[in-house]
């Protein structure tokens, strides 16, 4: 196997270890149907201000940037959609990257509050009722 293949097999079984089921929800939903998927949760602190070694003294923040990751066979999500994934978690999906050559989907994304949450279906909780892995999640060769 080349280093190639065993790092594609890595992003492959860490996807599949933190992944979630979440309930994808189309900028045209209720009239569009609601697709089940997996989504991979990133949230990233920046630090925003004074930085470490300066004197400038400015105000120092932390600023939460979360992403989603989706894989390209189960759902293509676009700017305005909403993913749900429990009663208290939701994004609004913002910019899209094109899939990469993993055909993962990264997506900025914006916590939707309580308000916007209500009413929102929620992610089936039959693991049937979610697409197969596709096949190339068992390619040993990529």
């Amino acid at each position: 196997m080349s280093l190639r293949s065993i790092k594609a097999q890595a992003r492959m079984d860490l996807h599949r270890g933190m992944q979630v089921q979440a309930l994808y929800l189309p900028p045209a939903w209720p009239t569009a149907a609601a697709i089940p998927c997996r989504v991979r949760v990133h949230t990233k602190f920046t630090q925003l201000g004074d930085q470490k070694g300066t004197s400038l003294n400015s105000a120092e923040t932390e600023e939460q940037v979360p992403r989603l990751l989706f894989h390209a066979p189960e759902v293509l999500p676009v700017r305005g959609g909403r993913v749900t994934i429990n009663a208290r978690e939701g994004y609004m999906v913002g910019v899209t990257v094109p899939a990469d050559d993993m055909n993962f989907i990264h997506a900025r994304v914006a916590p939707l509050t309580a308000a916007q949450m209500t009413g929102l279906p929620l992610p089936p909780s039959d693991p049937s009722e979610y697409p197969e892995p596709s096949p190339e999640w068992e390619t040993t060769e990529w």
